[in-house]
């Protein structure tokens, strides 16, 4: 159901060392896989090439961080494939993934006093920084669709938590939950695994017992 195609996205193709290990590594671990990786210039031409609806938000989001949540949609709508951040670390091969319609992974669960500071807010929180699809699923769809409805507030970030909660995790998380409520038999959703956070020490920011997400968090401006 889904290509072996992994996207991947840096401002050029010339990474710096703590990534490339990563990337390394994930060559390594898939062999037989197509790997793809996208400068800004690759991206913003795929976008208007494909979708020239887009172009406009694409080109005036003010933070690259946002280009590359809406990039990485798009990439695996388009070709399907798996998307990774670069600090992702790959303990194990995802070729079992790819039988599959799509697949997804839980970031985190929230606990009680998260829960009550936001209580729109669902308990299991959806990852970004990998997920993956056959080519053309209706699931990426809505979030286009949703990002045409609320352009204003794309284009109108106060704060790192408006970048997660309209291009980011946040975005993902509730657009999933109302989308594959009455659809589970459509997806795979990863556990958190048995591998712990090195930098939570929790069990979170796991894709499954197969990769673990760093954060590094290089966009972030606030410490």
């Amino acid at each position: 159901m889904i290509p072996r195609i992994i996207h991947q996205t840096y401002s050029t193709t010339s990474l710096p060392d703590h990534f490339l290990q990563y990337s390394s590594l994930l060559r390594v671990i898939h062999p037989t896989w197509e790997h793809r990786l996208y400068d800004d210039k690759a991206c913003t031409q795929l976008v208007k090439q494909s979708f020239p609806e887009l172009i406009e938000i694409y080109d005036a989001v003010p933070y690259n961080i946002m280009r590359a949540d809406i990039f990485r949609i798009l990439a695996v709508y388009l070709y399907g494939g798996f998307y990774f951040d670069l600090d992702v670390y790959f303990h194990k091969p995802i070729d079992e993934l790819i039988t599959y319609k799509s697949v997804f992974a839980k970031e985190l669960i929230l606990n009680e006093q998260d829960l009550a500071l936001n209580p729109d807010h669902h308990p299991i929180r959806i990852a970004n920084y990998g997920f993956g699809s056959e080519p053309g699923n209706p699931f990426f769809l809505t979030i286009i669709q949703d990002w045409l409805l609320n352009k204003g507030k794309l284009l109108n970030i106060k704060s790192e938590n408006d970048i997660l909660e309209m291009t980011g995790p946040g975005m993902l998380t509730r657009l999933y939950h109302s989308y594959f409520a009455n659809r589970t038999s459509e997806l795979l959703l990863l556990d958190l695994g048995s591998h712990i956070c090195p930098r939570c020490n929790h069990h979170q920011c796991q894709f499954g017992d197969f990769a673990s997400h760093l954060h590094l968090g290089t966009w972030r401006w606030k410490k």
